[in-house]
């Protein structure tokens, strides 16, 4: 038997005996220039010996051999006769010809090599136990788990939320694991987790809402709706899912009763709700995209296992990353997304301009966007200088006051010489100072015959209850407590 083997391990098989990409490139690469023992046509050619370890780490990382017996349920499902037990999977020399698209004579020599491999490892078990790589032996495809990389994402929280949150090099190399080379992430159907919007995609515009609970904050909206309705400035931004305290940011959606959701106003409150056209071509990372997406290898490429758990941690990840969130834990479950926000802003490759995410108030079909600091100015609205812009909430009628919301342009018949932005302290930038001046390309414009003005007189929720049990029972006497003797119910 010795010999036998021994034999076998010296045999030759070409690149055109083997169908499995992956292995015919390397056989082509590394092979030697050899007769084949299987063929018998002359080219690049590994042992079977050679082709045998790489089957091995193959089936390592992605199958299992089956049980032999019937568990215990199993088992007394068979004896009442309800389910006849039988072994799963398919046997060594199948797996292995379909694993490596080779015919039946290479794919039976691969298995008597390995299984005499693994006998030898432990000659004195007994007969009765089965090696690995038996001929009768049984396969089936491994369940992947993302445990390790859901491990690293719970140091990754951990360090940022007790130890450091600026310069952490574990935390800048753990996001460089999770989120490198997005550009080559696919989805089952082929779909890029990277995505464009502007001018000619799917998503022309987002919409954005902001809340008001006084008619004079309202009014000074519509006199400045870019400055009231857009991003805040950074003297005025606070903490949000994707953007720490004091960095500008766009939060919009995909549709504009969507926005309204997300703001989640109060009864007898008042929401400004516009459009803003995005005006050059962005590139956004779809996180639903994400929780699609499809591993793309070879069985015997050592680095697959990697990316197909990778891409099981990414479908969680995503999932989490936008699930709500309750307000007084916002201020440390936030610091997780603010971290992969601010990576992906200044590290991914390529370069992202922000994140379309699905949306956790309205629900499936519908998506928000952040745009990231560098993408996030809104063009100034094209008035001559020295126009007048004036506001009205309402107007009196024979009832008395009703809502009425109107803007009035009061423009000069000869344009003054432009003046320094007023609302350059406000924006937080100066744009004689160098160091503040705002310098950013503009990506969107609002649409100011869009505004629409929502007065809220109910909010809906949708829930699901559960009822509460209640249960009650005799306490038991401390000679009960003591002795043991519990009564029969």
């Amino acid at each position: 038997m010795r010999d036998y083997v021994d034999q076998l391990k010296e045999k030759r098989i070409c690149s055109e005996c083997v169908g499995e990409p992956y292995l015919q490139d390397q056989i082509e690469e590394s092979g030697q220039e050899a007769e084949c023992d299987y063929c018998n046509q002359t080219g690049r050619t590994f042992t079977i010996e050679d082709m045998a370890s790489l089957v091995e780490v193959a089936f390592q990382q992605h199958y299992e051999r089956t049980e032999t017996q019937p568990d215990g349920f199993e088992y007394a499902m068979q004896r009442e006769g309800i389910r006849e037990w039988e072994r799963e999977g398919e046997e060594t020399i199948d797996v292995i010809g379909e694993a490596a698209q080779i015919d039946v004579q290479p794919a039976t020599d691969v298995q008597e090599i390995l299984a005499d491999r693994y006998a030898e490892r432990d000659p004195g078990a007994p007969r009765e136990v089965e090696y690995e790589f038996e001929r009768e032996a049984r396969y089936t495809p491994k369940k992947h788990d993302d445990a390790e990389w859901h491990t690293k994402w719970r140091q990754f929280e951990h360090v940022l939320k007790t130890q450091t949150r600026f310069f952490s090099q574990e935390a800048a190399d753990t996001l460089k694991e999770i989120f490198g080379s997005l550009d080559g992430l696919k989805t089952q159907a082929g779909r890029s987790v990277i995505i464009e919007v502007g001018p000619g995609t799917e998503f022309t515009a987002f919409y954005r809402a902001r809340t008001f609970e006084s008619d004079d904050t309202l009014q000074e909206a519509l006199e400045a709706p870019e400055r009231k309705l857009g991003p805040a400035p950074s003297s005025l931004s606070k903490d949000g899912r994707m953007n720490a305290r004091g960095i500008s940011v766009f939060y919009g959606s995909s549709d504009p009763i969507v926005a309204l959701a997300e703001v989640r106003p109060p009864v007898g409150s008042k929401v400004l709700v516009g459009r803003f056209d995005v005006t050059r071509s962005l590139r956004l990372l779809d996180l639903s995209a994400l929780q699609e997406v499809e591993a793309h290898g070879s069985l015997f490429d050592p680095a697959y296992v990697t990316q197909i758990k990778r891409a099981k941690f990414l479908d969680r990840l995503s999932r989490r990353i936008t699930i709500p969130v309750m307000p007084n834990d916002e201020p440390f479950e936030y610091l997780a997304t603010q971290a992969i926000a601010d990576y992906l802003a200044t590290e991914a490759s390529p370069t992202l301009d922000g994140i379309l995410f699905p949306s956790v108030q309205a629900g499936r079909g519908q998506s928000n966007v952040v745009l990231f600091y560098k993408a996030a100015r809104v063009q100034a609205q094209d008035l001559p200088e020295g126009s007048r812009i004036t506001a009205s909430v309402a107007s009196q009628w024979d009832d008395g006051l009703e809502p009425h919301y109107w803007v009035s342009e009061e423009v000069p018949e000869t344009p003054k010489a432009k003046k320094a932005d007023q609302y350059a302290h406000f924006f937080g930038w100066d744009e004689h100072n160098p160091v503040t001046q705002d310098n950013r390309d503009p990506s969107l414009k609002l649409d100011v015959q869009s505004l629409v003005v929502h007065h809220i007189a109910a909010v809906e929720f949708r829930t699901t209850p559960y009822s509460v049990d209640r249960s009650r029972i005799a306490m038991l006497t401390d000679e009960e407590n003591r002795t043991g003797d519990v009564p029969d119910f």
